[in-house]
C-alpha cells in the first residue's frame, strides 16, 4: 500500500516531470506505517542565509535521510570527487552530488535541532544522512567502490537483500569504504590527511625520534610511514590494529576516521566501528 497522508507530505509540487515520477515511485513503495514519514520538495534557509532545496526528507526506523534525486539517463562513471554522465554521445562532468547532499544534510540537521518543538521536548534528533537516488530506469551506473557510497538505484523493493533506495532507507546505509578500499586507495586517502602534519616541525621531529628518516617524510610519506600511522582494511583489520596498541601498553587509543572527502562527516563509519572497538 502506498504511503498516504499524513505520513506522505507534499510541501510543493515539483516542476520537473521526471522528479515527480521518481517521488511517486518512491511513495508507492515506502511503508505506510509508523515510524515512517516523508516530506517532499521543500526549501530551508540556513544560519548563513543560504537557501537549499530538498527533494525528499524521509524518516525511517534507521533515522532521517535527505534524498537527492538524479534522473539523468545514459552512462554514469566517476570517482569520489566527480561524476561523468554520458548521454547520447555527450558527456558532462559534475561534482559528486554526495558531497553537496552531505553539506545540505548537516545544515538541515543544525536548523532542526534548534526548533522550539525539539528543544522544548528535549528530544534527541536522529542523524540526517544523505542518499542519492538514481531514478532513471535507462541509466547504466558504472560507479564502483567509494564512488558509489550513499548512491542507489531502484533496486528490488520488498526483497530482503534489496540494494536499492528503499532498502537503504529501511536498513540504513552501509559504509562500503571499510570493506572495499585497497592499499592504493587507502594510502592515497591517508596522504591527503597527513600532508599538513608532515610539514609541521614538531610532528616531523617526533617521527624522526621514532625511527623514520627524511625519505619517509618526503612526498606525502612513504608506504612504511603511512601504514604505521593509518590503519586500513575491514573492521576486523582495524580492530586488530587497535588491540595491538593496547597489547603494547597503551591505555587510550584515539580513533580518527579519514573519509575520501576531508570535509565529510563519517557518521556511518563511526557507527560501524564503534561496536567493534568498544571493549577492545
Amino acid at each position: 500500500m502506498p504511503m498516504t497522508p499524513p505520513r506522505w507530505n507534499v510541501i510543493a509540487e515539483s516542476q520537473f516531470p521526471w522528479e515527480r515520477e521518481a517521488l511517486e515511485w518512491l511513495r508507492a513503495r515506502l511503508p505506510d506505517r509508523e515510524p515512517w514519514r516523508a516530506w517532499t520538495n521543500f526549501e530551508f534557509i540556513d544560519d548563513e542565509g543560504k537557501v537549499s532545496e530538498v527533494d525528499a526528507l524521509v524518516l525511517s526506523p534507521d533515522g532521517l535521510f535527505l534524498v537527492e534525486i538524479k534522473s539523468r539517463p545514459g552512462v554514469l562513471t566517476g570517482d569520489v570527487h566527480s561524476w561523468t554522465w554520458t548521454t547520447d554521445g555527450r558527456s558532462a562532468t559534475v561534482d559528486n552530488p554526495v558531497i553537496l547532499a552531505n553539506r545540505k544534510a548537516k545544515r538541515l540537521a543544525s536548523l532542526l535541532k534548534r526548533q522550539p518543538a525539539i528543544t522544548k521536548a528535549k528530544m534527541r534528533l536522529p542523524f540526517v544522512k544523505p542518499a542519492i537516488f538514481l531514478s532513471s530506469t535507462s541509466l547504466s551506473c558504472r560507479l564502483e567502490g567509494l564512488a558509489k557510497s550513499a548512491t542507489f538505484q531502484r533496486g528490488r523493493p520488498g526483497a530482503l537483500d534489496d540494494p536499492g533506495i528503499v532498502g537503504a532507507l529501511a536498513n540504513g546505509i552501509t559504509n562500503r569504504s571499510l570493506t572495499t578500499v585497497d592499499s592504493q586507495q587507502a594510502r592515497a586517502i591517508a596522504r591527503g590527511h597527513m600532508a599538513m602534519y608532515l610539514g609541521l616541525p614538531n610532528y616531523a621531529n617526533n617521527l624522526r625520534r621514532l625511527g623514520f628518516g627524511d625519505d619517509d617524510l618526503a612526498n606525502g610519506g612513504s608506504d612504511r610511514l603511512v601504514d604505521a600511522i593509518v590503519a586500513w582494511g575491514d573492521v576486523d583489520a582495524i580492530r586488530a590494529r587497535v588491540r595491538a596498541h593496547h597489547d603494547a601498553g597503551a591505555d587510550h587509543v584515539c580513533i580518527q576516521v579519514l573519509p575520501p572527502d576531508p570535509r565529510a562527516l563519517p557518521m556511518e563509519a563511526w557507527r560501524e566501528l564503534a561496536p567493534a572497538l568498544l571493549g577492545t
